[in-house]
């Protein structure tokens, strides 16, 4: 399994709005105040669209305890998240990434750290995170995520299925030999990405509805996502 920490922290140092948001206006080490409002401002968009579907389709007063924001990169999303709730905790595996998001998100019932804090949390939100972590280990922290919630707890994760053919050329560029009998590819050979490469991956549909279902997230209403090719679901529950 691809160690998907050490690019994350090759990204975050070059790269740190534009691995959040991958629009090339966003690239470089910083950005300028014009640039930074747009992104800051295209987070409380998102978590505006996500409340709107908690009112709509969980009855959800949008107004929480304790918030989560998981793979919280720059705090994009976590600076939103903060406009409705009492404290809001945002995590992520890059400290570069944490340090950026310090300088531009204040508040002091706003924290920023490395590895999950104890629960239990009210809102927990993970956006375009999940895709960029290999399944093999991802499903345990979606489980681990899921475990911190308390009851009635209102959870906005995103995940990522099956890819479409517009993104077979990143798939396939370090893959050097396959075998196919008809129906199926196998990969018999293949090269590693270089350090630092943003890898997408798709996730068992199976694992991740038992992850919901065994931990109380028994009516889900999901949303079609589609990053560059690769489709997957905004997924919205809350705990019974």
């Amino acid at each position: 399994m691809r160690e998907t920490d050490n690019d994350w922290n090759i990204i975050a140092e070059h790269n740190p709005f534009f691995g959040v948001l991958a629009n090339a206006e966003y690239l470089g080490k910083d950005l300028p105040p014009e640039k930074k409002a747009r992104f800051y401002e295209s987070g409380r968009v998102d978590i505006a669209f996500t409340l709107d579907v908690a009112r709509r389709h969980f009855g959800v007063v949008p107004r929480f305890g304790r918030a989560l924001d998981f793979g919280c990169g720059v705090g994009r999303l976590t600076k939103a998240m903060a406009e409705h709730a009492d404290a809001v905790t945002g995590v992520d595996i890059s400290e570069h990434m944490i340090e950026v998001a310090r300088r531009n998100v204040s508040g002091e019932h706003v924290e920023f750290r490395p590895a999950l804090p104890e629960g239990p949390f009210n809102w927990i939100n993970s956006h375009m995170v999940f895709q960029h972590i290999p399944p093999g280990r991802g499903i345990g922290i979606l489980r681990d995520l899921l475990d911190l919630a308390a009851p009635g707890c209102f959870v906005t994760i995103q995940l990522p299925f099956y890819r479409d053919r517009s993104f077979f050329q990143q798939t396939m560029e370090k893959i050097d030999a396959v075998a196919f009998d008809g129906s199926r590819i196998d990969v018999i050979a293949r090269s590693q990405h270089s350090e630092g490469t943003m890898l997408m991956f798709d996730y068992p549909w199976p694992q991740v509805y038992a992850a919901f279902v065994d931990r109380g997230f028994t009516n889900i209403h999901m949303i079609h996502t589609n990053h560059g090719g690769v489709h997957g679901a905004w997924m919205f529950s809350t705990r019974d």
